[in-house]
C-alpha cells in the first residue's frame, strides 16, 4: 500500500516516496501523520497535528519599507548636514550687509546735511550727528542688526567728510 502524510513545507497531505519524504521533494523530517492509503485513491485529509504549525511566510514588504525608510532618513540627514551651515553663513552675510547699508545711509545723510547747510561740518559726536539727521534727513536712527554700536569718524582734510564705523563690522571701506 502507498503511504501519505502531512507535509509542513507544502502545508497539506501529500503522497510519500520510498525515502519517506513528500513527492514535492521535502525531507522526511517535514512529514507527520503518516498513514496507508489504498492504490488509486487520493490521500484522505488528515487534520494538522497540533505540534506542527504551518511554515510562516516572512513579510518581505515590511523589510522593504524599513530599508526605504532608513534610506530616506539618511538622505534627509545628508541634506541637513549641507543646508544648515549654508543657512548660517547666509544669515551672517545678511546681517553684515544690512549693517553696511545702514552705514552708507548715515554717510549719505551726512552728505545731504553738508549740502543743505552750504559746506558746514557735520557734528563729530554720534548723538549730535543723529540729532541733526533724524527726522529731517533720516527717518530713524539706524541700529546694527548684530548689536554693534555706530560712531562717526571725521576724515582728516578740508572737505568736512567722514565715515561711519561699527564696533562689530568695521567701516564700509575696511569691513572686519
Amino acid at each position: 500500500m502507498a503511504k501519505a502524510g502531512f507535509c509542513s513545507q507544502c502545508g497539506g497531505n501529500q503522497w510519500l516516496n520510498e525515502s519517506g519524504g513528500c513527492v514535492a521533494g521535502h525531507e522526511p523530517e517535514c512529514i507527520s501523520g503518516v498513514y496507508e492509503v489504498g492504490q488509486g485513491t487520493v490521500p484522505a485529509p488528515v487534520p494538522v497535528p497540533a505540534d506542527v504549525a504551518p511554515a510562516k511566510k516572512r513579510p518581505l514588504w515590511l523589510i522593504v519599507v524599513a530599508v526605504v525608510a532608513l534610506l530616506a532618513l539618511v538622505g534627509c540627514g545628508c541634506l541637513a548636514a549641507i543646508a544648515i551651515p549654508q543657512f548660517n553663513a547666509a544669515k551672517s552675510q545678511a546681517v553684515q550687509k544690512s549693517c553696511l547699508a545702514n552705514m552708507r545711509m548715515v554717510e549719505g545723510g551726512a552728505m545731504v546735511y553738508v549740502a543743505e547747510h552750504e559746506g558746514a561740518t557735520p557734528p563729530t559726536e554720534w548723538n549730535a550727528l543723529m540729532a541733526e539727521l533724524v527726522p529731517t534727513i533720516l527717518k530713524t536712527e539706524p541700529k546694527c542688526p548684530a548689536g554693534g554700536t555706530y560712531s562717526w569718524v571725521p576724515d582728516s582734510g578740508s572737505d568736512a567728510s567722514g565715515h561711519v564705523e561699527c564696533s562689530i563690522h568695521g567701516s564700509i571701506n575696511s569691513p572686519k
